[in-house]
């Protein structure tokens, strides 16, 4: 008598296997989405206190401002941000800093566009909550900017 498995063993076993190995891709892709997302974020939060540190230590990144340092501004658009000195009261041209979502990365800003004005003093002219999304999940993080120049970001992923 031999010792085999029929044909309807092995047709279970392979089946649980496939159904295991699929779903565990699935969560896989999602945590790999949610990483992506929460290192968008962290940039984006990263660029936003460099901002406010410069506009505290009143640093000028080796240009100059004849006019009056009035620190830094953070300009949101739907598909990145960019960091530039001001002065005067106008943006001192080229940006310092300039930064795109790639549009494969499907990161994007859902809400919060705008200029966020960083002055001396850690204060801020500008507060608000930036909503950035990956379109690939549909989840959400907030970026929470306080008057008192605190910068924050969400921990959990919200559905959007």
């Amino acid at each position: 008598m031999s010792k085999s498995f029929t044909l309807i063993e092995l047709l279970v076993v392979t089946t649980i296997i496939l159904v295991f190995s699929g779903l565990s891709l699935a969560y896989y892709n999602n945590f790999t989405q949610e990483k992506i997302l929460k290192n968008e974020g962290l940039k984006l939060v990263n660029t936003l206190e460099i901002a406010k540190k410069k506009a505290n230590s009143g640093d000028l990144s080796g240009k100059t401002c004849n006019s009056g340092f009035n620190g830094y501004q953070v300009s949101v658009t739907n598909s990145g941000y960019s960091l530039w000195l001001r002065c005067g009261g106008n943006l001192v041209s080229p940006a310092v800093f300039s930064y795109s979502f790639l549009p494969s990365s499907n990161i994007f800003i859902r809400s919060g566009t705008g200029n966020y004005n960083f002055r001396e003093l850690n204060l801020t002219s500008t507060s608000g909550t930036i909503q950035i999304k990956n379109s690939n999940i549909a989840k959400c993080l907030n970026i929470t900017i306080y008057s008192s120049g605190v910068i924050t970001i969400s921990d959990n992923f919200i559905s959007c």
